[in-house]
């Protein structure tokens, strides 16, 4: 009875390969629909439900808005991940080992519930970023937009700051779309170990701050240029102690070269 169907498509049309079969367990994957051919996948010759697409245009519209108010020096990026989870820095520009100095978020293995999910995410300097009073921010903001029926377990966010005081930090979160043009950050309520959040929303800006006679500890380094004429530039940048403000100047700072460590 089945099969009934597929006797009458037979014979009303040409169907030069038959019509064939292939077995799928739960691993899933992507199976080439080409008759007779051991070819790869590839490019657009079969479409996989589970892999990751490019968020729709109502999912962005918060993201227009972060990018017309805030300073995002290397704009909003994604990353995916699949169920082995891992460590995924957040870094940008930048393929160094996630430490304790760099910004990146910690997976759990089996925390994804598809083969593959896309999280976005972007390192925000600068905006109308407005923290309680008595309080100055000590790190950049992150922002974190993933699906959150893809990912079933908590993932954790590690976010250096430039506190000199470090016990004295406090952990903010604030929604994704400002109230009045401006993105207003309360006390994190979800859980941690106090230095590290555990992300369970789907999207949301993240932040750490300090009260505002708490000292901030700064880096300063060397940048050399040499002209054709072999005369040398030197100059001094200081920075808040923090990795990301390195890749913000390499960003900008093109014709120089950094001398040393910072």
């Amino acid at each position: 009875h089945e099969l009934e169907h597929e006797e009458q498509l037979d014979q009303l049309y040409w169907i030069p390969f038959g019509i064939q079969s292939l077995q799928v367990d739960q691993t899933g994957g992507r199976f080439s629909l080409e008759p007779d051919q051991d070819r790869p996948v590839s490019g657009s010759e079969s479409l996989d439900p589970e892999e990751p697409g490019d968020p729709s245009p109502h999912e962005l519209e918060h993201e227009e808005q972060l990018d017309q108010l805030c300073w995002i020096p290397f704009g909003i990026q994604s990353l995916q991940v699949d169920q082995t989870g891992g460590s995924f820095s957040l870094e940008p520009e930048g393929g160094r080992p996630v430490d304790s100095d760099v910004p990146y978020l910690e997976v759990p293995e089996g925390a994804v519930a598809k083969r593959k999910v896309q999280i976005r995410y972007g390192i925000i300097m600068d905006g109308p970023l407005v923290v309680p009073a008595g309080y100055k921010l000590a790190s950049p903001v992150v922002y974190i937009h993933y699906n959150s029926k893809d990912i079933k377990s908590p993932i954790t966010l590690h976010l250096p700051h430039w506190s000199a005081d470090g016990d004295k930090i406090k952990m903010m979160m604030a929604p994704h779309s400002p109230v009045n043009d401006k993105f207003t950050f309360e006390d994190y309520e979800g859980a941690g170990n106090g230095r590290d959040f555990l992300i369970t929303g789907h999207c949301t800006l993240f932040t750490k701050a300090s009260r505002l006679n708490d000292p901030f500890e700064y880096l300063a380094s060397a940048w050399k240029w040499e002209s054709k004429d072999t005369s040398i530039t030197t100059r001094i940048a200081a920075t808040y102690k923090h990795n990301v403000w390195i890749k913000i100047l390499e960003k900008y700072w093109k014709v120089f070269s950094r001398v040393g460590q910072p």
